[in-house]
């Protein structure tokens, strides 16, 4: 389920990236100022920036989650090192 989630949210991710830096590339006057002005004033798109607000809140639960399971992985690799048998040994090497 999250890997789809993680998926999801990284193509989210990047088509935000892409509209920042398509805002902020050198261009004429006249129609970059069309467009800013579409962004400020559409209400459908103040809609798409409260949902970026939640995909933030979003970004900051996979955080809590990646770093949950690195403490698990970490911990059961410590584990895993203290036995001293051979089936021990091929599992931390895979």
């Amino acid at each position: 389920m999250f890997e789809v989630a993680y998926t999801l949210f990284f193509f989210v991710l990047v088509l935000e990236v892409a509209l920042f830096l398509f805002l902020n590339m050198p261009t004429p006057r006249g129609w970059k100022s069309v467009v800013v002005k579409f962004l400020n004033t559409n209400p459908t798109v103040k809609t798409i920036l409260r949902a970026q607000v939640g995909f933030c809140v979003i970004a900051a639960l996979f955080l809590v989650n990646c770093q949950s399971q690195e403490r698990r992985y970490m911990a059961e690799k410590h584990s895993v090192r203290e036995k001293d048998s051979y089936a021990s040994c091929i599992f931390i090497f895979m």
